[in-house]
């Protein structure tokens, strides 16, 4: 129902949420004394503002390698979109920084990739009437996400570059260093999660390596420092929208130590004469 003179409103009401018991309230709307006739007030009990929202419908077609706008989203977006069927069939999660999706965004929090370009017929059921649409559903998880563990190729190399992926980077500020090693790394357990370690050299473009150790090459000597990130990717992979909420919460690992080294050249200014 709509507060009267009121049209272009609507209201949502959910009872008995967070464990509490569904109670009679008075929900009447009245003028403020002295106030404009074009102005009502609620009168009622005070509101819990969940954290979902804002809700939309979904009408840019999100195949699984779409990259660019999505459409009814702007530029400061909740943490991430929960987008769903309209019978809850299918559910993705997915972040969008300055309203735009691109492919290592996808699949988020251990959810499965969708292509959200068929419709909700074919995902969800036939006789859904024509006219609907997909929602997307303003979500703010208490964790980031770690890296999707189903990327790989150029995805994978953006992501880990991405600044919507939680890392741990230590620097090693000096010049003319080389031959670089991971010599300690200790973590909280979690098996939904795993830890990997990458070393970056000078430049947003410059090598990188996987490996404990920055490989024995050329390109990897006399450099103006080297940088060692601790990586999070996320092996859950959740199918049912319950059990993806079950695990959206899950506490990743913590890392505590990481101790890492480099060679640094010496050199001799002056030999004194004793």
């Amino acid at each position: 129902a709509n507060p009267p003179s009121m049209s272009q409103y609507r209201r949502i009401i959910a009872r008995g949420l967070l464990g509490s018991q569904p109670q009679s309230h008075a929900m009447s709307y009245s003028y403020e004394p002295g106030s404009s006739g074009d102005i009502r007030y609620r009168i009622g009990p005070p509101i819990l503002h969940l954290p979902i929202g804002p809700i939309r419908k979904l009408s840019t077609g999100l195949d699984p390698s779409y990259s660019g706008h999505v459409s009814a989203i702007y530029s400061n977006p909740p943490t991430a979109w929960l987008i769903t069927s309209p019978g809850g069939s299918a559910t993705e999660l997915i972040s969008t920084p300055n309203a735009s999706v691109q492919p290592w965004l996808r699949g988020l929090w251990g959810s499965p990739v969708i292509d959200w370009s068929k419709s909700p017929q074919t995902l969800d059921d036939s006789s859904i009437p024509s006219g609907i649409k997909h929602l997307l559903i303003g979500w703010y998880p208490r964790y980031p996400s770690g890296i999707p563990a189903h990327l790989s190729g150029t995805n994978l190399e953006r992501a880990y570059r991405s600044r919507s992926f939680p890392w741990v980077g230590l620097a090693l500020r000096k010049i003319d260093i080389s031959s670089g090693q991971r010599i300690a790394w200790a973590a909280t357990s979690n098996s939904s999660y795993d830890i990997k370690g990458r070393w970056y050299a000078p430049g947003f473009n410059g090598t990188t390596s996987d490996s404990s150790d920055t490989p024995n090459t050329s390109s990897w000597e006399n450099l103006n420092g080297i940088e060692y990130k601790a990586h999070w990717f996320d092996r859950r992979s959740s199918t049912q929208f319950i059990d993806l909420m079950n695990e959206l919460n899950d506490t990743p690992p913590e890392l505590s130590e990481v101790g890492i080294r480099a060679e640094s050249p010496s050199r001799v200014f002056e030999r004194s004469g004793l």
